[in-house]
């Protein structure tokens, strides 16, 4: 009996830990430098894949998954995340993981310097460097979009069956409906994850509700004094509708540049209206209080199931859209650089 168990935790040890793969499995060893001691984890959502004891600044994890998807690595306690494209095949990483003792208490920390052997992780970094020269690239809105759709086009016609097509689909905020319906007819949709799909479908509904030129739905929400604001008030004047939340860093980190374009222009030519997904009251109007931003604030403080956010698509947050005088849609997902070129262009 003894040499049975013994032959069976063996057995599950190489399974997990190590080991030789077939091509139907993920193997991934690691070199990790630094003075972390302790396991790794594997994890896909809310869930955790496997993990392994940090050995000799090494360690092994073997496993399969049924189709190549977004993963991550974290270490134990109070970790960060590192995200990775994970699929059957053989990867090795080098990094370093360290601790840190806070006055909090510990923190440990993994940085991934060198990743290598996953096909999907060179497509996401393909179509990430995409996204990346859209926001640097400095020109007009057009421009960029056109730009990024000839590349995103090119890659999802090469990928049509990888699920990082969909994805990057997915990710196009500024893009109007017919550009999207024309990216995702190439993707084979069945390869495709559930949520990538989803933030498709949001995006062309928001296309088409928010299609440049359109006029603006109106619509009512509570202020910070829990009065009913309709926005219908508002005609005659350029409005900026700024989706955001007090947790979303993003959104905080853009508030100062808001706040000078709201200053700059008369409140009767050019307003910025801010549509929070907070659901605490409290945190909300503190946010508003310690960034300063005095313009008009709305919310109904559902988050997410905020009935806007199903009207106009909304799957991430900064997101904003103009308005001009007359309620017509003008632009949408505008970077805070080109607010002020569109409303002086507007006045």
């Amino acid at each position: 009996m003894k040499t049975l168990i013994v032959v069976i935790i063996t057995s599950v040890l190489l399974i997990s830990c190590s080991g030789k793969i077939d091509s139907n499995e993920f193997k991934i060893s690691g070199e990790l430098t630094g003075d972390y001691r302790g396991f790794i984890y594997l994890g896909q959502g809310n869930d955790i894949l496997d993990s392994c004891l940090i050995e000799n600044n090494r360690f092994t994890l073997k496993g399969a998954v049924d189709k190549p998807k977004s993963a991550y690595f974290r270490l134990e306690y109070r970790s960060n995340i590192k995200h990775f494209q994970l699929e059957n095949s053989e990867i090795s990483l080098k990094g370093k993981a360290s601790t840190k003792q806070l006055k909090s208490g510990i923190l440990n920390e993994l940085s991934i310097d060198t990743l290598i052997g996953s096909h999907s992780q060179l497509l996401f970094e393909e179509v990430m460097s995409f996204f990346k020269h859209y926001h640097n690239v400095d020109t007009t809105i057009e421009s960029k979009n056109e730009l990024l759709y000839q590349q995103l086009k090119k890659f999802v016609q090469a990928n049509p069956d990888h699920y990082v097509s969909g994805w990057a689909i997915g990710q196009l905020n500024s893009f109007e409906a017919k550009k999207i319906i024309e990216l995702s007819e190439l993707i084979d949709t069945t390869h495709q994850q559930k949520g990538d799909l989803n933030n498709i479908e949001k995006l062309i509904r928001r296309g088409k509700v928010l299609a440049l030129g359109n006029q603006f739905n109106n619509f009512s929400h509570p202020d910070t004094s829990n009065n009913l604001i309709h926005t219908e008030a508002l005609k005659g004047t350029i409005v900026l509708y700024e989706f955001w939340a007090s947790w979303c860093g993003p959104c905080r980190g853009k508030n100062p540049e808001l706040n000078k374009i709201q200053e700059k222009f008369n409140r009767n030519d050019f307003l910025i209206v801010g549509v929070s997904l907070d659901t605490n009251r409290d945190k909300w109007i503190r946010a508003i209080q310690k960034d300063s931003t005095n313009w008009i604030h709305l919310s109904d403080l559902k988050g997410w199931k905020n009935q806007l956010v199903e009207e106009y698509g909304i799957t991430m947050i900064p997101f904003n859209f103009l308005v001009d005088k007359n309620g017509k849609v003008v632009g949408i997902n505008l970077p805070t650089q080109q607010i002020e070129i569109w409303v002086e262009e507007l006045l």
